[in-house]
């Protein structure tokens, strides 16, 4: 009985820090897609170190488009013993997800200020602070949050189903 619950305990956890890291790495490419799209190129910081030319990302589209089905397809190939552990792992991360994604909506500052040599206001904030709010914002997190959401309710209805006599 212990041993179960410490055992879907670590799962949701697991769950939780691959669904951060991905959000992370989202808006660490998602960054840096949209300078290449400006035609600056970023350091590790965020802060701009060349002025190159604006060029397409596609590739660095494609690297998020990765991200995200290797996201949806850990939780669909993952088969556990039993299937309520393995919706319990895709809640936590479809939670993890949605607050990420309304907490960094609602705080958002979008007006317009004046810029410095610097870049805007948000560029002198925290790299990580910075690659997860992109991440956040990503309309690939957004696709993801709803497959999840998918992913949840049939695996619900499935076990619904099974539990039902026949």
């Amino acid at each position: 009985m212990f041993g179960g619950n410490l055992i879907r305990y670590a799962q949701i956890t697991l769950s939780i820090v691959f669904t951060l890291l991905y959000l992370l790495s989202v808006g660490f490419v998602a960054l840096r897609a949209d300078a290449m799209a400006l035609g600056v190129a970023l350091g590790w910081d965020n802060q701009m170190v060349m002025v190159t030319g604006a060029a397409s990302p596609w590739f660095l589209n494609v690297v998020v488009a990765g991200l995200s089905g290797l996201l949806v397809f850990w939780f669909l190939y993952r088969k556990t013993d039993e299937e309520r552990q393995s919706v319990h792992s895709a809640v936590a991360s479809l939670l993890a997800l949605l607050v990420c994604v309304v907490g960094f909506s609602a705080t958002k500052d979008y007006t317009v200020g004046p810029m410095s040599l610097k870049g805007p206001f948000e560029a002198h904030a925290n790299p990580v602070f910075m690659w997860a709010q992109a991440g956040a914002l990503s309309p690939a997190t957004h696709a993801v949050c709803a497959v999840l959401a998918v992913v949840v309710v049939i695996t619900l209805s499935r076990n619904r189903a099974a539990q039902r006599p026949s």
